[in-house]
């Protein structure tokens, strides 16, 4: 089947490039910023999955410019949304990434966290081995008491899904 809409394909390509090309920071961060919104969209998601952006948004997570990183944080969490690009972003390490995003300053990139940990298979096990489990804990208790209500409550609902550690019971309740 051919791509109704292939100039979509070569915006996102051009987009892409020059991201990877341009030295101007400001041109970079408005460059992200619309790979971000396009990765919102999943008519796009099979395009940025062929164009590699998995890697390079992960990439960018780690990227000294905090502008950059928070971008990255959204596009990643928009990408999470298909299937496919999670199963991508997880193979690629995303989840140590993920795990320092928790500790960023900007409120922003730590909701792109915290959201995208969300979208993750919560019943399977093998993505979250692949987690510091006593790290995840100790990060979503320190937000569970933000006085962001975003991040206080985005992290509560995440260790309420986070699955028991192996060889726990659940606790019960005692009537």
């Amino acid at each position: 089947m051919s791509d109704p809409h292939p100039e979509r394909y070569l915006y996102l390509r051009d987009l892409l490039e020059e991201l990877q090309e341009s030295q101007q920071p400001a041109a970079r961060q408005q460059v992200l910023a619309n790979i971000a919104n396009f990765a919102y969209d999943p008519r796009n998601a099979e395009h940025l999955l062929r164009l590699g952006a998995p890697r390079l948004l992960l990439a960018r997570l780690s990227d000294p410019d905090a502008a950059l990183r928070r971008f990255a944080a959204a596009a990643v969490s928009n990408l999470c949304l298909e299937p496919r690009c999670r199963r991508a972003l997880l193979a690629g390490g995303v989840l140590p990434a993920l795990l320092l995003g928790l500790e960023e300053s900007c409120a922003q990139t730590v909701a792109a966290c915290l959201t995208t940990l969300l979208l993750l298979p919560v019943t399977d096990r093998s993505v979250w081995e692949q987690v510091d489990a006593e790290r995840l804990t100790r990060l979503t208790v320190q937000l569970s008491g933000s006085e962001d209500r975003r991040l206080a409550n985005l992290a509560a609902l995440l260790r309420r899904q986070l699955p028991e550690p192996a060889g726990t019971a659940p606790e019960q309740n005692s009537v």
